[in-house]
């Protein structure tokens, strides 16, 4: 790209929705999120600045929003990330027009608002205080005016909630949001397995694309025979046209106006016309060859009990898979770390779990070779709930031929067998082992939902192994403590977190060709 398209990116994390947009050749004006652990990777991987999360003022590149209107101008024209709550960062720079001009003219404004309220593992409370955030993000794209908006957010975003004037669609009202100021939203559902993502993820994204490129956008889809892609477009751009008071009514279908969702995994199993130009258009990164969990992390496997060591590592590098040979390649010039970080693994510290738990794992790698309804009573007796009486005795059919469980479990019968299945009884709602010839579930924040595919490892995943199914190259290093517990989870953004809330950098690199091309 000749001319550097510039980017704001807002809720940042970690970095890796910067780290995919990075790779086609955005770069950085601005960044922001709340959490200065999470901030502290995003620097040193992305800005080549290692921050002290209690003193970030004392950074050069990265500030807090307290701080900004204390700075001068000379400081702000150096600073690339600003650490604090978006909505403070909206209300300091609408006070602050010499700051705020700075920002404006940038081609993209991105994020993905925190989800837990919308998420389908969460409790889905509409008012939950971070269903506002998206607003938040809104205002901030009013002040800026970029041309085109880029929002990733959960699947959940889809489903209503239910309310005193019926139901309300999360992702409805932040699209008439966006149509309110100016922006059309164009609204995809898309899965980040089917962009070489060994994960099945889901995900909700919004393009709102400013109306000032409207007969930019008429012209590219009038190669769209079957005109359906162009008519979705043209109801988005024509809801940027309705009135204020209409937007806030509308509720999807009125007025000739119908505001749909392009599903991008209908398209993908599909063979029609309407679909080889979209995939060839909107998504020609779309593949059928899906990398899987084995693929992924495999060479990460170890014999001791602590995880990969550096000399180990650059030994097993020979062994590394496509997958890693391909991010290393598509990122290589993308990360700019200080030099202290010499050629090395970095965040695999394997967890260590106690005899009761190392069972449970173990036990729960054994599910797949049970049927059907064995599985779900295992489950249930893992849960604490109602299991048939002969259960123990088939569960006792398939691991007395193990020795593991008699070396490391003390389990010689079945009667030793059901002792132990009382002591491992958890009040997790769900937990289950890897397959590890199928993409992974979904990466979330809490690491002891999974444990490893391999029976010598009962084990939950290293912060490198999550982050290698996040699509997150073994060269970005996560910073901060690996993980947190009890009230400091409403608080603490750990590595395990970092990397379950990241946009995968594969897909963060796909939505940046694509915002690419509709600005070119």
């Amino acid at each position: 790209m000749s001319n550097k398209l510039k980017y704001i990116e807002l809720f940042a994390g970690c970095g890796g929705l910067s780290l995919g947009l990075r790779s086609v050749g955005f770069e950085l004006e601005l960044a922001n999120d709340l959490s200065p652990m999470a901030s502290s990777t995003y620097a040193l991987n992305l800005l080549n600045e290692e921050i002290d999360e209690k003193n970030i003022n004392n950074s050069i590149k990265v500030c807090t929003v307290a701080a900004l209107s204390r700075i001068t101008e000379a400081e702000w024209q150096q600073k690339k990330m600003v650490v604090g709550d978006v909505v403070e960062l909206v209300e300091t720079l609408g006070k602050d027009s010499h700051k705020l001009n700075r920002l404006k003219g940038v081609e993209l404004v991105s994020g993905g608002p925190p989800c837990q309220g919308f998420s389908l593992a969460g409790k889905r409370k509409e008012r939950d205080p971070k269903n506002r955030l998206p607003y938040a993000f809104v205002d901030f794209v009013n002040l800026v005016q970029p041309k085109i908006v880029l929002l990733e957010n959960v699947e959940g975003i889809l489903r209503p909630f239910k309310s005193d004037g019926g139901q309300k669609y999360p992702w409805l009202e932040i699209a008439k949001a966006f149509a309110s100021i100016g922006y059309a939203p164009m609204c995809f559902f898309l899965n980040a397995k089917y962009f070489g993502i060994p994960q099945n993820r889901p995900r909700f994204v919004l393009l709102g694309i400013h109306n000032t490129l409207k007969e930019n956008i008429y012209n590219y889809f009038i190669k769209d025979e079957q005109n359906k892609i162009k008519s979705m477009y043209k109801h988005a751009f024509d809801l940027t046209e309705k009135s204020s008071e209409f937007i806030n009514a509308y509720s999807g279908s009125e007025d000739g106006i119908q505001l749909e969702i392009i599903n991008m995994n209908e398209y993908i199993s599909e063979n029609t016309l309407h679909s080889t130009f979209l995939l060839s258009n909107l998504f020609p990164q779309v593949s059928a060859n899906k990398f899987s969990v084995k693929d992924a992390i495999h060479d990460l496997l170890s014999n001791g009990s602590t995880g990969v060591k550096n000399k180990e590592y650059i030994l097993h590098k020979t062994l590394s898979t496509n997958y890693n040979r391909l991010l290393s390649a598509v990122f290589k010039n993308v990360i700019q770390k200080p030099k202290r970080f010499n050629l090395g693994i970095y965040n695999h510290e394997l967890r260590k779990h106690n005899r009761i738990v190392a069972l449970r794992f173990s036990l729960i790698q054994e599910v797949d070779k049970l049927n059907n309804g064995q599985k779900k009573q295992l489950n249930s007796l893992i849960r604490g709930k109602h299991y048939k009486d002969n259960l123990i005795k088939d569960l006792w059919q398939i691991i007395h031929k193990n020795e593991k469980y008699s070396d490391r479990f003390q389990i010689n019968s079945e009667a030793d067998l059901a002792i132990q299945l009382e002591l491992v009884k958890s009040k997790k709602h769900t937990q289950r082992c890897l397959d590890e010839d199928l993409v992974a579930p979904a990466q979330v924040s809490i690491p002891d939902d999974l444990c490893h595919y391999d029976l010598s490892q009962p084990r939950v995943l290293s912060v490198r192994e999550m982050a290698r199914i996040q699509s997150f190259p073994d060269e970005f290093i996560f910073r901060s403590k690996a993980t947190t517990g009890g009230d400091n989870r409403k608080l603490d953004v750990p590595q395990y977190t970092q990397v379950g809330n990241a946009v995968p950098p594969l897909l963060g690199r796909t939505l940046g060709l694509l915002i690419e091309k509709i600005l070119n």
